[in-house]
């Protein structure tokens, strides 16, 4: 179940019902391993498919909240689309906003990031997902195919703007 970039939850079998949600998940070995977080639920009640956030991204988040009283999200300024060279992976540019941190390392439409800072870019996803893992003001390097050329940029993370 995937409903936005950061999203990455857990597939459980838990009973989750409502009132109940936000308890542990724990492996056989009795570590946490999630967050129950919501279920599959025609009726309202269990049918056994429940969801967890991971412990890992919900530390991350705990993390953040602590240190700044908010969770502070990387802005690359980019809006993405399907890749239009299938024989490669990564994430095509669809367009790049004014005045980002995109447009100040020169990404343009039609490039397609295939590495954020060494890891591989599988889709859109991964690179929402990279991006996250930094914090703004941090400056990844991408690897980014234009035409035929490969080209190694650095990019200056920003803040994710706040919708008004």
């Amino acid at each position: 179940m995937a409903r936005g970039p950061y999203d990455d939850f857990l597939q459980t079998d838990a009973a989750i019902n409502p009132g109940n949600s936000g308890g542990p998940l724990f492996s056989t070995d009795g570590h946490v391993v999630g967050d129950n977080t919501a279920i599959v639920s025609p009726s309202g009640g269990s049918v056994g498919i429940g969801f967890a956030i991971p412990a890992d991204l919900a530390a991350k988040v705990v993390g953040e909240l602590r240190a700044h009283g908010e969770v502070q999200r990387s802005w690359l300024g980019v809006e993405l689309g399907p890749n239009d060279h299938q024989s490669t992976a990564g994430a095509q540019v669809a367009a790049v906003q004014r005045e980002s941190p995109a447009a100040r390392a020169g990404l343009k439409p039609g490039d397609v990031i295939l590495e954020a800072d060494g890891g591989p870019v599988a889709d859109v996803r991964s690179l929402a997902r990279r991006v996250a893992d930094h914090a703004p003001g941090s400056a990844p390097k991408l690897a980014v195919k234009r035409h035929a050329a490969t080209l190694d940029m650095q990019v200056t993370l920003g803040n994710l703007p706040r919708e008004s």
